[in-house]
């Protein structure tokens, strides 16, 4: 019964907790409206209908697409060609402008460190805690050095044909290797932008809350193996940025990247659930401290997934299960414990 009454204050204390939000922003909004200058006219409400599309919908669109295709673009060494430059250059136009419209829309902030919050729509603070928080990552994260990569190697007009090779009988400028190197290393600060998935994940679910509290075990199931995937995608394009194809396989010779990669992942997949085949094996040091580090975090990974799903299990299948009223309590306290956490 604790935990069943725990659980029901943690509740109530949320419910408070959005009618104490709501009603500053409704306040907030009506001064804005009334134009007598208490709020700038240019701050932005992160709880307006259109905003929460910009954050939630089109940025989880584009964080998806930048965790897949920024580690598989540098470890094969595959840049964007065409339509699908087009389409990351519409993509670098959405950080730009959402990086200059974080300097004017408003945040929530804690009181005295309790469960008190203050919307905060003074211009001067709002750019004052942006500068402290998500400026320095987000600004790394739209540096655009592939277009000031793509004019060094005199292929930044040829990049937007939209033919199939676009810029096969273009001469290509040779870089210095170690400005390479340097493109690249700044290339991956756009994985900061990953940071921000927690916030973006919790305006998107929103939407589908109702969804999601029926089919409650099947979306975690589905979420689990998204993370599995994408841990998969990412060790599988670092362990390709090191393995030499060309030893064992036809398509590092015939450089087909897309079979390189499905070798990677099949790599990655056996490793990260830790079956192991060991048929693709790494011989040089590189290959073998990336397949150390994998392995250590797949072991980590998998232990994680297999015990939230035997938590998501348990708690959908207690209720017909017949068990002492002792043990019922004390896996029910624990799995609302997590949840509220």
């Amino acid at each position: 019964m604790e935990g069943r009454e725990g659980a029901h204050q943690s509740s109530v204390a949320a419910v408070k907790g959005f009618e104490q939000r709501d009603s500053q922003i409704a306040e907030a909004i009506k001064a804005q409206e009334r134009g007598d200058g208490a709020i700038d006219p240019l701050v932005l409400h992160p709880s307006s209908e259109w905003r929460r599309w910009w954050d939630g919908h089109c940025h989880f669109i584009v964080l998806i697409y930048v965790a897949y295709t920024v580690p598989y673009r540098l470890a094969f060494d595959l840049p964007a060609m065409g339509g699908w430059y087009v389409f990351e250059f519409i993509i670098d136009l959405y950080y730009w402008t959402d990086f200059v419209m974080c300097f004017h829309t408003a945040y929530w902030k804690k009181i005295d460190d309790g469960e008190d919050v203050q919307y905060v729509t003074n211009v001067e603070e709002i750019r004052s805690n942006y500068l402290r928080t998500w400026c320095v990552p987000d600004f790394l994260a739209i540096l655009p050095v592939e277009y000031i990569k793509r004019n060094a190697q005199n292929i930044a007009v040829c990049s937007w044909s939209l033919a199939s090779s676009p810029c096969a009988g273009h001469a290509v400028k040779g870089v210095d290797h170690h400005v390479m190197r340097a493109f690249t290393v700044i290339r991956m600060f756009r994985m900061l932008k990953l940071g921000k998935l927690p916030r973006v994940k919790k305006i998107v679910f929103g939407f589908f809350d109702e969804f999601i509290l029926q089919y409650h075990l099947f979306f975690s199931m589905a979420k689990l193996m998204l993370v599995l995937s994408f841990i998969s995608h990412w060790m599988a394009s670092l362990y390709g940025s090191q393995y030499n194809f060309e030893r064992e396989d036809h398509s590092g010779t015939e450089s087909i990247h897309w079979e390189m990669y499905i070798a990677a992942m099949y790599w990655a997949v056996q490793t990260v659930t830790t079956v192991g085949y060991g048929n693709v094996v790494p011989t040089t040091v590189s290959e073998r401290v990336v397949a150390c580090f994998v392995m250590l975090l797949g072991g980590f990974v998998f232990s994680i997934l297999t015990r939230r799903l035997t938590l998501r299990f348990i708690s959908a299948l207690l209720p017909w299960m017949v068990t002492p009223a002792c043990t019922r309590c004390c896996v029910e306290t624990h799995h609302s414990g997590r949840r509220d956490g």
